[in-house]
């Protein structure tokens, strides 16, 4: 992977684990077990859970048990999908450096991972990547810390694709804007989080596909 073709194979892993963990099955196993999106939608009854299996109950009945093994998946997903992020956005500095949107993509990615983290968990959260095939973690930081991080993140993605024009770049400046805003959201700033959002069309998606 010392190379563009091999970064540029990264970036679309990364895009891979980014989907799956938000809405799918969290180890890529296909075997069907709901990614963070799903788990939460049990938890807060947007979905009910029509299953016999226990963990899914468990969270329709909000009474998760400490060693939840598919919470233990979803929480895993979610923090590996943004070191997948990190792992392709340093090898495209090095070797695809004119390669900003999918730079700034990948920033992106991370930033609404821990974001995602920050919503669907509770205080006490490590941030971190591994180094070497030696993780750094961070304190443990409560939820408002998370979405300061995941802000800071989103603003290295903007940092990548301001002032370009191209399809691609305005595609993630318009996705690191919305998920910007809805970190202000978590921290009750929701002037700053409309004002951020002003330049971005009303009819804007950025679709993953499945």
């Amino acid at each position: 992977i010392q190379s563009a073709t091999g970064a540029d194979g990264l970036y679309v892993g990364a895009v891979g684990r980014f989907a799956t963990a938000l809405n799918g099955s969290p180890t890529n196993s296909g075997s069907n077990q709901e990614g963070a999106w799903n788990w939460a939608g049990l938890f807060t009854d947007e979905f009910k859970s029509g299953d016999t299996f226990s963990q899914r109950n468990d969270a329709d009945q909000r009474n998760l048990q400490d060693n939840d093994a598919l919470v233990t998946q979803i929480w895993a997903g979610l923090q590996q999908g943004g070191g997948d992020s990190r792992t392709a956005a340093d090898a495209l500095v090095k070797f695809d450096p004119t390669a900003k949107a999918k730079i700034g993509e990948m920033y992106f990615e991370i930033g609404f991972l821990e974001m995602t983290l920050g919503q669907e968990f509770c205080n006490g959260i490590p941030l971190g990547f591994t180094v070497g095939g030696t993780p750094q973690y961070t304190a443990p930081l409560t939820t408002q810390d998370v979405f300061v991080a995941a802000s800071a993140r989103l603003d290295t993605a903007l940092s990548y694709v301001t002032g370009a024009t191209d399809a691609a770049s305005v595609q993630v400046k318009n996705a690191a804007l919305v998920a910007k805003a809805r970190t202000l959201v978590d921290e009750g700033q929701y002037a700053a989080a409309a004002t951020l959002v002003s330049s971005v069309p009303t009819n804007f998606q950025f679709v993953a596909n499945y």
